[in-house]
């Protein structure tokens, strides 16, 4: 889920690199929509999104037992300190600054998938 057009395209030509389709959204009620649909393997969610931010996108994915266990890497160029850990108590699986290197990202979509 991300906001930037140029942003998402890039984000879904590097996950097709890595062997993975992927489905698009560009805000957090389109996002909850497309989850519900899909049932996706893992999702990449960035915070600053419209509709209903990615932080809220968040806590009801992950308070929803349907979708609870589906892991979530959070992608934000956000850079306060206590966003990460505001992310990791809502139940993001894991969180990456942007900018970010295509490894630091396959890196990362590894571990949580795994």
């Amino acid at each position: 889920m991300e906001d930037n057009l140029d942003h998402l395209q890039l984000l879904q030509m590097e996950l097709k690199s890595f062997g993975w389709d992927s489905i698009a959204a560009v805000d957090g009620r389109e996002a909850l929509e497309k989850v519900r649909e899909r049932e996706p393997r893992f999702i990449l969610l960035d915070l600053m999104i419209p509709q209903i931010s990615g932080i809220e996108v968040l806590r009801i994915l992950k308070s929803d037992p349907t979708y609870r266990k589906i892991p979530i890497l959070v992608v934000t160029a956000l850079a306060a300190a206590d966003i990460r850990e505001k992310c990791l108590s809502a139940g993001c699986d894991d969180f990456l600054l942007k900018p970010f290197t295509r490894q630091d990202l396959e890196t990362r979509l590894r571990r949580i998938v795994s």
